[in-house]
């Protein structure tokens, strides 16, 4: 009697023992990188985003953000998103279009006459669309948030865009944003983000061309003299996610990822608001003079850039015309 009383408190113990580890089960990690700073507008949607995750699913998941590609390369998150080691990344359409060419068209240049325009075309039926072309089964675009324009600062005053013609400017990797710099009259300069701020001082560069809260928090702007309100390419980022974790979610928790993304896009909404209007702020601080083109200026940059789409044949011609066409619609009724 005594063995089979020990026997039971044993299987009891055991059982508690399995039950215990099943209620404190680790959580699953999501692996999400970004080229923001923790600080930026980016970082700040990512935590909403994390906070409503880790709440909805009591904890079954847990989502770790890296700040500055602390996980890698661009290159390096896009390639573990395809192998499944990274979960989700935030980026810009500039730098993915390597991967995904339907995003390239994005940089054409002046297609967009304002954010919310950009905004409100992106984040509906047409934007979907784009994302909808650029998947694979490596990568997937989940939705387009809301950014800014890339605007040209340089490290002398700018009194029209004629003293944009033949400036050194660093420029992204992508082909068509070094056609547009070109055929603006720039001479566009590929160079690391790391190199930047040594470059403009040692003299490399001339000036860089970004968007307004970028150029802060990079502290780009502290070496810069003027920039021209130019707005010539809408920065859109997008929320990427790995395709097959995204697609082996489980079907009572992918509801709940599929918000996740909704509240990240409506954060990312207003905290990018917030950034520019700090940045207008600090660039008032540091004294930068700010060149508004005239009328006549943006005309002319207009045409000089209408043609660069005919560089690259590649291009969704039947995509980018339903684009414009959405962005007419958008503005006429603005």
């Amino acid at each position: 009697m005594n063995k089979l009383f020990k026997s039971v408190v044993c299987a009891l113990a055991i059982a508690s023992l399995f039950s215990a580890g099943t209620a404190f089960a680790a959580p699953k990690v999501i692996k999400v990188t970004t080229h923001s700073s923790m600080s930026g507008a980016i970082c700040r949607s990512l935590v909403e985003m994390k906070q409503f995750i880790e709440e909805k699913t009591n904890g079954k998941y847990r989502m770790d953000i890296y700040d500055q590609f602390k996980l890698g390369t661009m290159e390096e998150a896009y390639q573990g998103m395809g192998f499944g080691t990274v979960h989700m990344l935030v980026e810009g359409a500039s730098n993915i279009g390597t991967f995904m060419p339907e995003l390239s068209m994005l940089d054409l240049g002046f297609l967009f006459p304002n954010s919310d325009v950009a905004d409100k075309v992106l984040s509906g039926p047409v934007g979907q669309k784009i994302c909808a072309a650029a998947a694979n089964k490596a990568v997937t675009p989940l939705v387009f948030v809301r950014y800014s324009f890339r605007k040209p600062f340089l490290t002398k005053d700018i009194n029209s865009i004629n003293d944009l013609k033949g400036v050194k400017i660093r420029a992204s990797s992508s082909p068509m944003h070094m056609a547009l710099l070109e055929h603006m009259g720039m001479n566009p300069v590929p160079m690391p983000g790391s190199e930047v701020y040594t470059g403009l001082q040692q003299g490399v560069i001339d000036g860089f061309d970004v968007d307004a809260p970028f150029g802060v928090n990079s502290k780009w702007y502290e070496a810069a003299k003027s920039i021209a309100l130019i707005d010539h390419t809408y920065c859109a980022q997008i929320l990427y996610t790995s395709t097959r974790w995204w697609n082996k979610l489980p079907a009572e928790d992918k509801p709940i990822f599929e918000e996740a993304v909704k509240v990240f896009a409506k954060a990312q909404y207003k905290n990018q608001l917030e950034d520019e209007a700090r940045a207008e702020e600090a660039f008032k601080k540091a004294g930068l003079k700010i060149y508004v083109p005239t009328d006549a200026e943006m005309a002319q940059l207009r045409e000089q850039c209408k043609d660069i789409y005919k560089q690259f044949p590649k291009v969704n011609l039947e995509l980018l015309n339903e684009l414009k066409a959405e962005v007419a619609r958008v503005s006429a009724a603005e």
